[in-house]
């Protein structure tokens, strides 16, 4: 996400940060057609829209997920 490139995610998690990031497209995992899949629907998108999914996981990883959001999220926690 910190490369601001769109990501093709194939793993099974409780959360999906691609799909709440909008960077990108998440797929069934260890299913090859559905990465190959994946990758060609990106292929096929505008350089604009591909920029965009790129910028969106950018900023998604800077505002929820750097070292200084989590580590004030931790702080709340312990405050709770």
């Amino acid at each position: 996400m910190m490369a601001a490139k769109p990501i093709v995610q194939a793993i099974e998690a409780g959360n999906n940060m691609v799909k709440e990031a909008n960077c990108g497209l998440a797929v069934e995992p260890e299913c090859p057609v559905a990465i190959a899949n994946a990758i060609m629907s990106i292929k096929a998108m505008t350089l604009i829209d591909r920029i965009e999914m790129g910028m969106n996981g950018r900023r998604f990883a800077l505002t929820s997920h750097s070292y200084p959001v989590l580590a004030q999220n931790f702080i709340h926690v312990l405050a709770e």
